[in-house]
């Protein structure tokens, strides 16, 4: 299955929602994308066993979330066909993720 740029946007947005306790949209999520190795990514954002999931070099989607504190993120492959991780932080602190 091929994946898209509004596919993870809208699981971001559902689980904005579910922390926050208040209606967010995808249209909500600002932000933009760049290409990192692994280890590159802030160890501190992702779950401790991600290294494991992950592929050498991955696009990594950033995203504030408007009128909030809190930041989501999706990695993705190079092709944008694999999804391998999204979460959301707060703070510094991952607050929520899911693997692929």
């Amino acid at each position: 299955m091929i994946i898209d740029e509004q596919m993870w946007k809208q699981a971001l947005a559902y689980e904005a929602c579910n922390y926050l306790n208040r209606k967010v949209s995808p249209q909500e999520l600002v932000g933009e994308a760049g290409v990192f190795e692994r280890d590159e990514l802030d160890p501190d954002l992702l779950p401790t066993d991600s290294n494991s999931i992950l592929p050498v070099r991955v696009i990594a989607y950033v995203y504030d979330i408007a009128g909030t504190d809190l930041m989501a993120y999706a990695l993705v492959g190079l092709e944008s066909e694999t999804f391998y991780l999204m979460g959301l932080f707060k703070d510094g602190r991952l607050v929520w993720f899911e693997e692929g």
